[in-house]
């Protein structure tokens, strides 16, 4: 796992990340971060669509999301390695 990936893992709030599925992040290709100053961060890749991303997690959240784009290979990595 590399810096980023690690700096992700590390910065997860288990209560956010287990409001969704890990079915769900493989299928759409993101993972929820955190909330820091009333934005939803979630990590996505490249061909992510955010506008299905935002709209199921708008179910779940109420913030504005801010995403952080990350390459495919270590978003893969890093839902392979959620234990939910």
């Amino acid at each position: 796992m590399n810096e980023l990936q690690n700096r992700l893992k590390n910065s997860i709030n288990r209560q956010i990340l287990n409001q969704v599925s890990k079915s769900v992040m493989e299928q759409l290709k993101f993972v929820p971060i955190s909330v820091k100053d009333r934005y939803l961060f979630v990590a996505i890749e490249p061909v992510s669509d955010k506008e299905a991303i935002s709209d199921k997690l708008k179910t779940i959240y109420q913030y504005p999301i801010k995403f952080i784009q990350v390459a495919t290979n270590d978003l893969d990595e890093l839902i392979a390695s959620l234990v939910l």
